[in-house]
């Protein structure tokens, strides 16, 4: 097993951040862009060779995705707008499985898990790899989902709650003078 700490980039640039072995050496360099058609994501390598890419192949609020190696896609998956996740990717037979309220992400294949992920201390995120032929790969759909989650893009809206009781959103002071009973206990 592969252990690997994804330090995020605290700048405004195209660097989305540095993965790190254990020693905290990076290992590769993650650099892209979200949330339009066209963006991608990419990994790199020490000499800056690309090694794997998460390109959005259409917009709106589940959009869809490549995963390509060498510009050759080897897989396509969605999103959507819950913050429990489960992501299949075509073609790779991968289940992702995210929960991303507590920032933790499990990818198998079939009964075997390939990798996983979950916080680590100082803003890191610890990726363990299963599977080393696909490190660069595993690595990128990981923090591909995380990155997505921490921007607030849209898939990362929560699930609404609409109680019975009106008065628990706050709404009696927005009602009109109409809505209000006039009993001691101020409910709408």
């Amino acid at each position: 097993m592969k252990q690997l700490y994804f330090r995020p980039s605290n700048h405004q640039t195209s660097l989305i951040g540095n993965v790190m072995d254990t020693h905290y050496q990076r290992l590769y360099q993650v650099r892209g862009r979200l949330g339009h058609r066209g963006d991608a994501m990419r990994i790199y390598d020490q000499s800056q060779r690309c090694l794997a890419q998460i390109i959005q192949t259409t917009n709106g609020l589940m959009p869809k995705f490549q995963l390509q190696i060498d510009h050759q896609t080897i897989g396509t998956f969605g999103v959507s707008l819950y913050f429990r996740e489960l992501l299949f990717i075509n073609h790779l037979n991968w289940v992702v499985l995210v929960n991303l309220t507590q920032q933790r992400y499990h990818i198998n294949h079939v009964n075997r898990t390939l990798a996983r992920a979950r916080p680590h201390t100082n803003g890191l995120l610890r990726i363990s790899i299963n599977d080393e032929q696909f490190t660069s790969v595993l690595a990128l759909v990981i923090i591909f989902l995380d990155r997505r989650q921490q921007i607030g893009l849209p898939f990362s809206l929560p699930r609404f709650y609409f109680p019975t009781q009106p008065r628990h959103l706050g709404l009696e002071h927005f009602a009109g003078p109409d809505m209000h009973r006039n009993d001691h206990r101020g409910n709408i």
